[in-house]
């Protein structure tokens, strides 16, 4: 059965008893649809969380390949790397090929990796997946966040935008489980099934009415919105008002750097690129990605894959609550009490490791390990994971949006690969404790960034941002 047609029976199954013409969209459409999008960054966070389950075994004598710590370290840090190319590319492109088809073509380099994984025989081509793999990874952020944005009514877009972190964590805590139950070929193909599974659900879902407006598709940008707000939904106001914000858009359009250097784009950017940043340098992939070393380290009586599971298990508990809390709370209130609470957690895991490398007896904070890693993982979940993409996709100006959608992804995933690349080093110079301490300190610095910086966009239109980011 065609995706329009299961939606439509759906909305004509709840609408029986509504007056036509209703103020309020259906949601379930909506809901069906970023749930078909998701499907791409769950993808996505299998190659986030199988770097974790998998390098106690590459790194030993039963793997194919026995990797070195460089190797290892290398395994990890090119999914970043191929990432910052697709969120290079992904803009662009969409801007051609549409939104839909080029989120679509982000499947194919993420099932490819789990294929050049799988057959993998040795460390040259284990690298080329995992390359090829952030390129998937990468333009998937870049562009996902903004189709939700798109189609979804203002009312609800912060709900709905939390649902691309939501995705990426349950992606992770998927690799997580079957990671612990499964070899390392299965995991390979229990994560390969996934982007499969995407092309399947997201091929039937509609292209985003903002792009085919501004290319003078009226009649499939009506029936775009009639898919995703229901038949008895007036798509002519929102119709209307799309269109009069891209006249207005063209009215004053004016040359790509005078767009990128007047006041309105300066702060939207350092507002977005300053919070990827800040979301980075908190630590989190550090925590992601060698959550299982960290708790053979500490000396954990839990067995580091199963303490990795609850980890995953929390960040994934924790970031659904978000998507409600976003549209309640607001993000800057959010995104402080995200950064003072992971500081706290980076800065009670330095002061055990302290402990622990002093030789003092530290069995009875041994709990403080996974206290601090679940504590620090739930408020990131509430505050600086979901939030930062969410104003990503909410205050660009629209002639620069593409660019600085992509532009915040780059900046994001070179941190990823910063961070991640230099924690080894600044475990070997300064050492454990000093490490998280230095991390927690930049997360308490990132507080005073949204403090001063950050502007609030809660149940605000992309208009009246703008109007606040110009100052007026």
């Amino acid at each position: 059965m065609q995706y329009q047609s299961i939606v439509e029976e759906k909305i004509s199954q709840s609408m029986l008893d509504e007056a036509p013409g209703t103020q309020e969209g259906q949601k379930l459409p909506q809901y069906l649809v970023t749930l078909s999008v998701g499907i791409v960054v769950i993808s996505g966070g299998t190659t986030i969380g199988w770097t974790s389950l998998v390098m106690a075994y590459l790194t030993s004598p039963d793997s194919p390949f026995t990797l070195t710590k460089d190797q290892a370290s290398w395994t990890g840090s090119l999914l970043p790397i191929g990432a910052f190319f697709g969120a290079i590319l992904a803009g662009p492109i969409a801007n051609i090929i549409g939104q839909k088809l080029a989120i679509l073509s982000t499947g194919l380099p993420l099932a490819l990796s789990w294929l050049l994984i799988f057959t993998a025989r040795s460390v040259t081509w284990l690298f080329i997946a995992r390359f090829v793999a952030g390129i998937g990874l990468g333009a998937a952020c870049a562009l996902v966040p903004t189709y939700i944005s798109e189609i979804a009514e203002k009312s609800v877009r912060g709900v709905f935008g939390t649902a691309f972190q939501l995705s990426l964590v349950f992606g992770i805590v998927y690799a997580y489980v079957t990671g612990a139950v499964l070899c390392y070929n299965n995991l390979s193909i229990a994560c390969g099934i996934l982007p499969l599974l995407f092309f399947l659900a997201f091929s039937q879902a509609p292209e985003s009415p903002m792009y085919l407006l501004r290319r003078n598709k009226k009649i499939q940008a009506e029936k775009s919105l009639r898919t995703l707000r229901g038949n008895k939904y007036n798509v002519s106001k929102e119709l209307s008002d799309i269109e009069k914000e891209i006249v207005n858009q063209e009215k004053t359009k004016v040359s790509f750097f005078q767009a990128v250097f007047n006041r309105t784009s300066v702060r939207a950017l350092t507002i977005c690129l300053g919070l990827m940043v800040f979301q980075q340098i908190s630590g989190i992939n550090i925590v992601t990605f060698y959550s299982a070393s960290i708790f053979k380290d500490a000396g954990s009586s839990l067995k580091p894959e199963y303490a990795t599971i609850i980890v995953g298990v929390a960040q994934l508990v924790a970031t659904i609550p978000s998507s409600l809390l976003v549209d309640k709370a607001g993000r800057k209130m959010l995104l402080q009490l995200s950064s003072l609470v992971m500081a706290i957690s980076l800065w009670a895991l330095g002061f055990y490791f302290l402990m622990k490398d002093r030789g003092n007896d530290v069995s009875s904070y041994s709990w403080i390990p996974l206290m601090s890693v679940v504590v620090y993982i739930i408020f990131f979940s509430v505050g600086f994971g979901p939030i930062p993409w969410i104003m990503t996709a909410e205050i660009f100006p629209q002639e620069i949006k593409a660019v600085g959608c992509g532009l915040a992804v780059v900046v994001n995933w070179t941190m990823v690969f910063a961070v991640t690349k230099l924690f080894q080093p600044l475990l070997f110079y300064i050492g454990t404790a000093y490490t998280f301490w230095l991390f927690g300190s930049a997360t308490f610095v990132g507080l005073a960034f949204v403090f001063f910086l950050v502007i609030e966009t809660k149940g605000k239109s992309l208009g009246q941002i703008q109007t606040e980011l110009c100052g007026k």
